[in-house]
Parts: structure tokens; sequence; C-alpha cells
């Protein structure tokens, strides 16, 4: 949809939004809010927060081995669910601080070196592209 000169410029944004979508590359697109608030000090700073937002993130079209894939998937299924459960525990204090270490050699336990292995050998191949 074309932006027409009569349209103020909240309801042109939110015209372009509907249409364009709020997210760029599955990640969240601040630039949609830009019209609505030119000039203001959220805007302004933006600028700097957002520098090196994309340095942790890999490539979506990195791909593992199938070996690696059916090995991470194995592995990775019972990591996630101990993050995860350790997480609301650790959040909501149920779970105490002291016993930190421990979820942290549990971690190593349960293969998180193997699934960073192919993770990194994945983007090895990427990068050598």
């Amino acid at each position: 949809m074309q932006k027409e000169e009569n349209y103020p410029t909240a309801q042109a944004a939110m015209y372009s939004t509907y249409t364009l979508g709020n997210a760029a590359y599955g990640l969240y697109n601040w630039d949609m809010y830009t019209p609505l608030y030119a000039g203001s000090r959220a805007t302004e700073a933006y600028i700097p927060w957002s520098k090196g937002q994309y340095d942790l993130v890999l490539p979506i079209n990195m791909t593992m081995t199938d070996e690696e894939t059916n090995r991470y998937s194995t592995l990775y299924t019972a990591i996630e669910t101990l993050v995860q459960e350790n997480t609301i525990k650790y959040i909501t204090g149920t779970q105490d601080m002291s016993n930190y270490e421990q979820f942290v050699a549990d971690l190593y336990t349960y293969g998180i070196e193997e699934c960073i292995a192919c993770k990194q050998a994945a983007l090895d191949r990427y990068l050598a592209r």
C-alpha cells in the first residue's frame, strides 16, 4: 500500500506495519516505529544500544551433517529441558544459587560441549564457502 499524503504519519505507519509485517529476518524491526517517534530520546538511544545486536546470531543457512544433526538433537533435548527447569527455579528462588556450580557441571555431563562442537563445525563449513 502506498502512503498517501492525507494520512497522518501514525496511520501510515500502522498500514505499513500491517502490510509489511513487524519482523525483519526473524528479529524485531524497530524501524517501523521511526515515523511515530522521530526525534525522541528513545529512538536516539536505540542507535548506540543496537550496535552489535547481530554479533551472536548464527547464519540461518548454515547446516549440520545428518550425523551432527542426529547427535545434536539427541543431546540438546535433555539440555534444553535441564536449562528451562533450572532457570525457572533460580528465578523463583526455589533453587539455591549455591547449587549453580552443580548445574553447570550437569550441562557438561549432558554433553553441551559436543553440541557446541556440532554447531561450530557447521559454522566453519559455512564460513569456508
